[in-house]
């Protein structure tokens, strides 16, 4: 997923809470999730932004995420 967002307010991906905050770092940003956050599944993830003084809030579609053992 590629979004625009401010450098001080975080980029937010969840499901049904959120898994994963980051902060971005020029226009870019990681996370890396453990077994015991997301168990061998398919799950619809999505990315959502709280929005500034330059950007409004967005929250985007959900994209799938499957995890095998």
């Amino acid at each position: 997923m590629r979004f625009a967002a401010s450098a001080s307010q975080p980029l937010n991906i969840s499901r049904a809470t959120t898994i994963c905050a980051l902060t971005l770092d020029h226009a870019t940003a990681s996370c890396a999730l453990t077994s015991r956050q997301l168990k061998a599944d398919s799950y619809p993830l999505h990315a959502s932004y709280g929005g500034s003084t330059a950007f409004k809030p967005f929250t985007s579609p959900a994209v799938k995420l499957t995890i095998s053992k």
